[in-house]
């Protein structure tokens, strides 16, 4: 538009442009995306990939049941003949309401969590698209108890499940986030405290990686420019054994590139390549974090059996594969128990049955998720085998009952 400078009509002149121009592109990127999942050429799209193509295609993760729902109701909305499906018009709207509602809710959950704890403005700059998201962790990890706060020896597993510390404390990128724990950290650290926390760390580990990364720019800069294209950018990637295995990774790598591609120009210098490694550690990380959390969603764990499940994992300390022996298990799970069952479990059979059975094989390797499927296992059986003697003194009393 030619000003570097805006009144207040301009500026609200500047605000249509760009939202015309907004809408300009995210049609053209909806009739692609549209056409490419209209397999069948039938014109419209079912609602399961409606959802599929938002989340995986478009990057607008439903984060919540009630973004959810809003996102159902736009859909009914929209679904004009109400079959179920929508057709290219419908989908563009679809897109464009959804898109103003997501960014309405975040803003209004923003503001609100920034208003409750006055955050200081760095703070607020850094962390404010995520807060809703940390809020919500800590919310785990203090247990039901957000003013009391996040217990010392909780906070490696609260930055691990945000994807912000490896899951295994052998990693090198661990100690530096254990050192600002140990030197930062109270008792009790609230949710300020925390992000003050977490930004110390954050800052820690890109000093830690500062060197190796520098070194890498610089030998991949081969035309001395200062810049390096995405094309030399994924030849480093490759090197780091991060290149993207699946169009859901191919399409975070993509969210991240234009989060920090502030210029559109397809290029990072220094800096900005620096910011996009660490971002990508970190998404990747939470990709694997919130995985294991579906897992343990799926076999029926409480947000609250998570964060245990989490710090007695962390406990464990699992090799750089990401795993642990069995036997290592099998020495914590009786007070891994307790925690989860408060009141202890029906029955002792299933933990014996579990301790005799790691005998015979004590070096096999668990990941997190088959350490879940573990402890599930062992708490249904308790069940079945409550469930079946009562089972059985319910027979005895029948044929009392005939004999007499």
């Amino acid at each position: 538009m030619g000003c570097e400078e805006f009144e207040f009509e301009g500026f609200l002149d500047l605000l249509k442009s760009v939202r015309e121009r907004l809408k300009q592109v995210q049609s053209i990127k909806c009739w692609r995306l549209f056409h490419e999942a209209d397999i069948l050429g039938v014109d419209s799209l079912e609602m399961l990939k409606i959802f599929s193509l938002l989340e995986n295609k478009l990057g607008f993760f439903l984060r919540s049941q009630e973004e959810h729902s809003e996102a159902v109701n736009i859909f009914a909305s929209c679904d004009a003949d109400c079959d179920g499906c929508l057709n290219l018009d419908e989908f563009q709207a679809f897109v464009q309401k959804v898109r103003a509602k997501l960014l309405t809710l975040r803003r209004r959950e923003e503001v609100q969590i920034a208003k409750k704890f006055d955050l200081e403005p760095e703070i607020l700059h850094e962390f404010r698209s995520n807060l809703p998201f940390l809020w919500k962790i800590f919310e785990r990890y203090s247990f039901n108890k957000p003013d009391q706060g996040v217990r010392k020896e909780d906070l490696l597993p609260y930055m691990v499940d945000i994807g912000l510390a490896p899951s295994n404390t052998e990693e090198p990128q661990c100690l530096p986030l254990i050192d600002i724990i140990t030197e930062f950290a109270r008792p009790y650290t609230k949710f300020p405290a925390l992000l003050d926390i977490m930004q110390k760390g954050r800052l820690a580990v890109r000093a830690s990686l500062e060197e190796d990364l520098t070194a890498s720019f610089r030998y991949y800069d081969r035309d001395g420019s200062g810049q390096l294209s995405m094309q030399e950018i994924y030849g480093i990637l490759e090197e780091f054994g991060m290149l993207p295995r699946s169009k859901a990774e191919q399409q975070e790598v993509g969210l991240v590139i234009e989060q920090l591609d502030r210029d559109g120009s397809g290029a990072f210098d220094l800096f900005e390549f620096h910011d996009f490694f660490q971002m990508m550690i970190e998404q990747g990380r939470l990709t694997e974090r919130k995985n294991e959390h579906e897992a343990a969603i799926s076999l029926n764990f409480s947000e609250e059996n998570f964060a245990y499940l989490r710090r007695t994992w962390m406990s464990l300390k699992p090799r750089m594969d990401g795993t642990v022996t069995q036997m290592n298990l099998a020495h914590s799970l009786v007070h891994l128990l307790q925690l989860l069952n408060p009141g202890g479990l029906s029955s002792d059979e299933p933990v014996r049955n579990y301790m005799r059975s790691v005998q015979q094989a004590p070096d096999i390797a668990i990941n997190f998720v088959g350490f879940l499927n573990t402890v599930r296992h062992v708490m249904a059986s308790a069940e079945e085998e409550v469930d079946d003697a009562k089972g059985d003194r319910g027979e005895k009393k029948k044929t009392a009952s005939y004999t007499s």
